[in-house]
């Protein structure tokens, strides 16, 4: 399956890891994504599916999404936004 046919359930796993998690490191991304799909991404792609759900015009997330340096990791800054307000489940 091509990626940009999985990124909606990327989407999905990154914002259910970021719900259940203070501060998400993006090799854990991939792990969910693989325990999920099956389907190894690359770090690369992860990080171009957050950037997506952070500003993408035609997603229109405008997912709270920051990266804490000192933690090496992924967090909401709104800990009660989920893309399944968007109609995603």
């Amino acid at each position: 399956m091509a990626n940009s046919k999985q990124a909606p359930v990327r989407y999905q796993v990154i914002d259910r890891e970021l719900r259940r998690q203070d501060y998400v490191k993006t090799t854990q991304l991939v792990n969910a994504v693989y325990a999920v799909l099956g389907v190894k991404v690359s770090l690369k792609t992860i990080n171009n599916d957050i950037n997506d759900m952070i500003c993408d015009p035609v997603l229109n997330y405008n997912a709270p999404i920051k990266y804490c340096n000192s933690h090496k990791a992924y967090y909401y800054i709104d800990k009660d936004y989920s893309i399944t307000k968007f109609g995603l489940k």
